[in-house]
C-alpha cells in the first residue's frame, strides 16, 4: 500500500476511535446527568427541599475540595503518561501519583474525625449535620481515588475502559440509593452513606485495575512528581477559583437565603448542566486525540478536528439552549415539585451560562495541549473574584435571580478571557452567515414552543418536535453547516 494509502486508512482509524468514544463518553455523561435529575426529586419528595440543600451541599463541597486531595494530578496523568512507554516508567509513573493521594487521603479523613462539628458549620451553616461529616470525607476520598483511575485509563488511550468505570459508578449510586430509600424506607444519613458506598466501591474497582495491569509500586519518584506538579500545581487555584465561579453560588444562597432556597436553586442550575453536558464528552476525547494525532505528525488533522468540534457544539447546543429556556420551567416542576419553580429568565441567564462555560472547555484543552496551565489559573482565579463580588452584592437583594446574573457574567469573562490566549483563533471562527441562521432557527423554534407550552401533553410534544424541524431545517439549508458536519464525520478528507 502507498504511504498515502496508509495515511488515509491511518486517518480512518482514528476517526472512528474518536467517533466511538465521544458516543461512548457521551453515555456515561448522561448517566452522570440522569444520576443528579434522579436524585433530585428523589430526595426533595423523599426528605423536603432542605434536605435537598444539604444533598447538594456534599456533591458541589467534593467538587470544590477535589483538587486539593489529587493535587490536580489526574491532568499530569493525561498530559505525559501518553508519553510513558509501557513498563517500569509508565507504571512508577502511575503509582507515584496514587500514593500521594493515598497519603492526603487518609489525613482528610483523621481531620474529619478530629473536627466534625467545624466542618458542619462550615458546609451547612449549623452544627446539626455534624453526623454527614464522616460519610462526606470518605466519599470525598472514593472519588479523589476514581478519578485518578478514570484519568489513568484516559492517559493510556483506554478511553472506552475510563468511561464504563465512570457510568457503572454512577448507575450504582442511582440503583443504591434508589432502593435504599425506596424499598428500605432509609432516611437522608442513610442515603448518603449508600452515594458513599457505591463511589468507594467504583474506586476500588478502579485501582485494582491499574494494579492488574501495571502492577504495584509503592515507590515515590521524585523526579517524576517535580514534573506533574510542575504542571498541575497551577490548576489547582485554577480549579478553587473554578469551583468558586460554578458553586460559590450555592453557598451565599445557603447563607443569606436557606436550604430551601438553595435546593430550588440547584436544581435549576443542574437541568442548565445540560449544556456543559453536550461538550463534555467532546473535550474528553479532543486532548488524547490531538495528542496522539502530533506524536504520528498529523498536526493539521487534529486543527481540523478542533474546528469540527467547535462548530458541532454552537449548532447542537444553540437548538438544547432554546428546548432548556422554553420548557425548563416546566420539567423543572414535574421533576421536583411545585415549589421547584422558577422564572425562564432566571433559566436563560444558567443556560447561557452553562453553554460559555462549555466552549471555555474546549479552549482550555487547546490551552493543556500547549502546557499554558499558569495562563489558566490567571484567568479562572480574577473571574472568581469578580464572582464572589457580584454574589455578595446581587444575591441579598435579587435572591436566587442575582446568583444567576453572578454566574452568567462570570462565565462570560472567562470565555472572553480565555478564547484570547487560543494562538490559533481561526479554528473557532464562524461565519456570519451560519450566526445568523443560528439566531433565525432559534427564534423560530422558541416561538413554536411558547405557542404549544399550555397545550396537552401531545400537543405540547408536538410542538417540540416541530420546533426541532424547524431549527434543524434552517440550519441544515446552509452548505457551511453541511461541511462542518461533514468535517466532523469524516475529519482529514
Amino acid at each position: 500500500m502507498s504511504p498515502e494509502g496508509e495515511q488515509r486508512g491511518s486517518n480512518r482509524a482514528i476517526r472512528g476511535k474518536f467517533l466511538s468514544d465521544v458516543a461512548f463518553r457521551f453515555a456515561a455523561q448522561a448517566m452522570g446527568a440522569l444520576k443528579g435529575l434522579i436524585f433530585l426529586p428523589l430526595i426533595a419528595r423523599s426528605f423536603g427541599e432542605t434536605a435537598y440543600g444539604v444533598w447538594s451541599q456534599i456533591a458541589l463541597s467534593v467538587a470544590l475540595l477535589l483538587p486539593l486531595l489529587t493535587l490536580r494530578m489526574e491532568s499530569a496523568l493525561v498530559r505525559y503518561l501518553t508519553e510513558c512507554p509501557e513498563g517500569p516508567q509508565r507504571r512508577q509513573a502511575a503509582w507515584t501519583a496514587n500514593c500521594i493521594v493515598y497519603g492526603i487521603g487518609a489525613v482528610t479523613l483523621i481531620l474529619a474525625l478530629s473536627f466534625r462539628t467545624a466542618f458542619s458549620v462550615a458546609l451547612f451553616g449549623s452544627s446539626e449535620w455534624s453526623h454527614f461529616i464522616l460519610p462526606f470525607a470518605i466519599l470525598l476520598f472514593a472519588q479523589a481515588l476514581l478519578s485518578m483511575s478514570i484519568a489513568f485509563y484516559r492517559a493510556v488511550g483506554q478511553l472506552k475502559m475510563s468511561t464504563v468505570l465512570q457510568a457503572t459508578t454512577s448507575l450504582g449510586a442511582i440503583l443504591i440509593v434508589s432502593l435504599s430509600v425506596l424499598l428500605r424506607g432509609a432516611s437522608l444519613l442513610e442515603a448518603v452513606i449508600a452515594w458513599t458506598a457505591s463511589t468507594t466501591l467504583g474506586a476500588v474497582i478502579g485501582q485494582i485495575g491499574i494494579a492488574r495491569s501495571q502492577g504495584i509500586s509503592l515507590r515515590i519518584s521524585a523526579g517524576t512528581l517535580r514534573k506533574f506538579l510542575r504542571y498541575s500545581l497551577p490548576l489547582i487555584p485554577a480549579m478553587a477559583a473554578v469551583w468558586i465561579i460554578e458553586y460559590s453560588d450555592r453557598f451565599f444562597v445557603v447563607h443569606f437565603l436557606g436550604l430551601q432556597e438553595a435546593g430550588i436553586y440547584t436544581g435549576a442550575y443542574r437541568l442548565a448542566q445540560v449544556m456543559r453536558m453536550l461538550m463534555a464528552p467532546m473535550a474528553f476525547v479532543l486532548l488524547p486525540t490531538i495528542l496522539q494525532l502530533r506524536r504520528d505528525g498529523s498536526d493539521q488533522l487534529g486543527q481540523l478536528l478542533v474546528g469540527a468540534v467547535h462548530a458541532t457544539y454552537l449548532f447542537v447546543g444553540c437548538g438544547a439552549a432554546v428546548f432548556l429556556i422554553g420548557w425548563g420551567p416546566r420539567l423543572l416542576v414535574l421533576l421536583g415539585s411545585e415549589s421547584f419553580h422558577v422564572s425562564q429568565a432566571l433559566l436563560a441567564l444558567l443556560v447561557l451560562g452553562e453553554m460559555l462555560l462549555a466552549l471555555r472547555l474546549l479552549y482550555t484543552q487547546l490551552l493543556y495541549l500547549s502546557e499554558r496551565t499558569l495562563a489558566v489559573m490567571f484567568i479562572v482565579s480574577g473571574t472568581a473574584a469578580m464572582n464572589l463580588i457580584a454574589n455578595l452584592l446581587l444575591v441579598p437583594s435579587l435572591g436566587i435571580l442575582g446568583a444567576a446574573i453572578a454566574t452568567f457574567a462570570s462565565y462570560g469573562a472567562q470565555w472572553l478571557l480565555t478564547v484570547r490566549f487560543v494562538s490559533n483563533r481561526d479554528l473557532l471562527c464562524i461565519p456570519s452567515a451560519v450566526l445568523i441562521r443560528l439566531a433565525v432557527g432559534g427564534c423560530a423554534a422558541y416561538v413554536t414552543l411558547q405557542i404549544t407550552y399550555r397545550s396537552g401533553v401531545l400537543l405540547s410534544l408536538g410542538g417540540v418536535l416541530l420546533a426541532a424541524l424547524l431549527y434543524l431545517s434552517i440550519l441544515w439549508s446552509s452548505s457551511t453547516v453541511r461541511t462542518y458536519a461533514r468535517r466532523l464525520a469524516g475529519f482529514g478528507h
